[in-house]
């Protein structure tokens, strides 16, 4: 569930759609969040 609410973070932002948890930032985003 961590995932998917921080990929609706990243689909918000949309700047970060593209890199769908590729990107570090994704993995930080997470790390922060959760």
């Amino acid at each position: 569930m961590l995932y998917s609410e921080n990929t609706l973070i990243f689909t918000a932002k949309g700047q970060h759609v593209r890199y769908k948890g590729t990107h570090p930032d994704l993995y930080w985003e997470a790390m922060r969040v959760g």
